[in-house]
């Protein structure tokens, strides 16, 4: 008996990367003529960014950079000045197979930094930062759907099909115009950017991402030739990308992601020669996903009546029933300051690292992480800059309506606003507004069949002594599962004893005609 078996192909979404990359920093730096002696370190920060990541063969490429910015007070001990420095490396990781359609996620932070003042002229800069870094992509597994001459059983089953994906980096360049008085911009004390999908349309095999960036900095203005004062910058930089994705149609429900990897600002001088304007530098990751529920037809279990048959069986995880989640999320906390009474804070900004996500089965999403905020400011009296941080554990918990805890999410995490006020003399209650972007899929396990033996050679033996027997069936028994011990057709058993369901209700009798 030649054996015919047709088969049905399923699309995964398989994980070929899930780890992190370190790179650790040095930095010797000797301050310019120009610049003040070193009285005291108020901050060194590290700001990992990422330049660009390319895939080839079995290979990830990342390129990313590290801004290092040291804050210090001079003997004067009011006027804060600032050094800034970059610091650029390359990755390379290996993948678990060549990668031709893979979606990358990159998420940088820094582990720590350190700083001490070698001279009243030098620094010496030590820290870390590291990349979390996960790569899927889809993998086409082929599952038996039917088999010509034998029994089977089979279950329906529904799941996003063959998923298409497309994006990329690109940078966009935007100078922006402070307003900044004649005095002009000295330096970047801190900056900060966040972006936000707003429109998404599909144009036969095109996806047309709308979307705007936010871009905060804090800076120095020069005053006069013996004083400084700081100045916060906000502005909206637009964002428009169309990206190709060969068959996509309005059959499908997109989903689009865009996140700054990575945030540069350049003082630059205006038509009146006074240092007024910021060139800002953006690294732009857009991602579109077009999800498509399709539904397919799988075989579970078979047998023959006349040979015996073996097959062996897979387990695969499977999507389904997507679900976009974009939430605002809010947090609180309070900065104490130990060196004295405040008179002000220039600006407040947040960072949130470690991120992770789990759904509680009761339709809502628990996201945890690392919160590190921090202040800039000055003493009341002496007019002396302060610099506040604060490094807690955070929980936030929010419904998106997913009752189920077997479910996945890759979530866009950016702090989009942070605001602050002094409380009393020496506190600063801090409020941070986060949002929250993903795709979420439900995840189904099923046990389907890969692959049947049937050996043609080994005839099952059948008895003659009789055409019936009885059986005593229980609830909720399987008329499948009763045929395939008694070696008979299952539609023979339902027709002798006139069922239409094929799972019993209720315990029965039941006449096995045998074959």
């Amino acid at each position: 008996m030649e054996l015919q078996l047709k088969k049905e192909p399923v699309y995964l979404n398989e994980v070929i990367f899930d780890g992190q990359t370190e790179q650790g920093v040095e930095f010797d730096y000797v301050l310019p003529d120009y610049y003040p002696d070193i009285f005291k370190i108020l901050k060194c920060s590290l700001t990992p960014g990422i330049s660009s990541y390319s895939i080839s063969g079995t290979q990830l490429f990342i390129d990313g950079a590290v801004l290092i910015r040291i804050l210090y007070l001079s003997d004067d001990n009011v006027n804060i000045h600032c050094v800034e420095q970059k610091y650029t490396y390359s990755k390379t990781l290996e993948l678990t197979k060549p990668a031709d359609k893979a979606t990358v996620y990159i998420t940088s932070r820094t582990d720590y930094s350190n700083c001490r003042a070698i001279s009243g002229r030098r620094f010496d800069v030590r820290g870390a930062v590291s990349c979390k870094v996960k790569a899927c992509q889809p993998k086409i597994f082929e599952t038996v759907s039917g088999a010509d001459g034998l029994e089977t059983k089979s279950r329906a089953l529904s799941y996003c099909g063959n998923k298409l994906t497309g994006g990329g980096q690109f940078t966009i360049r935007e100078d922006i115009e402070t307003g900044t008085g004649r005095g002009g911009i000295l330096g970047i004390l801190s900056c900060d950017a966040s972006a936000e999908v707003t429109d998404i349309k599909i144009i036969a095999g095109k996806a047309v991402v709308k979307g705007e960036a936010k871009v905060k900095a804090l800076y120095l203005i020069k005053i006069d030739e013996e004083s400084r004062d700081s100045e916060v910058m906000e502005a909206t930089v637009p964002i428009s990308r169309i990206i190709d994705m060969d068959g996509l149609d309005d059959s499908f429900s997109c989903f689009a992601d865009i996140k700054i990897m990575d945030c540069g600002l350049e003082i630059k001088a205006g038509d009146n020669g006074d240092n007024r304007i910021l060139g800002c530098d953006l690294t732009v990751d857009c991602k579109v996903t077009a999800n498509r529920e399709e539904n397919i037809s799988v075989l579970t279990d078979l047998f023959s009546t006349n040979y015996e048959t073996d097959f062996t069986t897979a387990q695969i995880k499977v999507e389904h029933s997507p679900v976009r989640v974009q939430k605002q999320l809010a947090h609180k906390t309070e900065l104490e300051c130990k060196e004295g009474s405040l008179e002000e804070i220039f600006d407040c900004r947040c960072d949130l690292n470690g991120i992770s996500c789990k759904f509680n089965g009761d339709g809502g999403l628990i996201v945890t992480g690392q919160l590190i905020s921090q202040a800039i400011g000055r003493l009341s009296g002496s007019g002396t800059p302060v610099y506040l941080e604060k490094s807690e554990p955070v929980e936030l918990n929010c419904d998106v309506g997913i009752g189920d805890e077997n479910s996945v999410i890759e979530p866009n995490l950016q702090i989009t606003d942070v605001s602050f006020n002094i409380s009393g003399d020496v506190k600063v209650e801090v409020r941070v507004n986060i949002l929250l972007n993903g795709c979420a899929y439900r995840l189904k396990n099923i046990t389907v069949i890969e692959n049947v033996l049937l050996d043609s050679e080994k005839p099952k033996e059948k008895s003659s002594e009789y055409a019936l027997k009885m059986y005593y069936a229980e609830e909720n028994e399987e008329i499948f599962a009763v045929a395939k011990r008694y070696n008979t057709k299952p539609e023979a058993i339902m027709e002798e004893n006139e069922l239409e369901e094929e799972v019993l209700s209720a315990p029965c009798l039941l006449l096995i005609p045998i074959l």
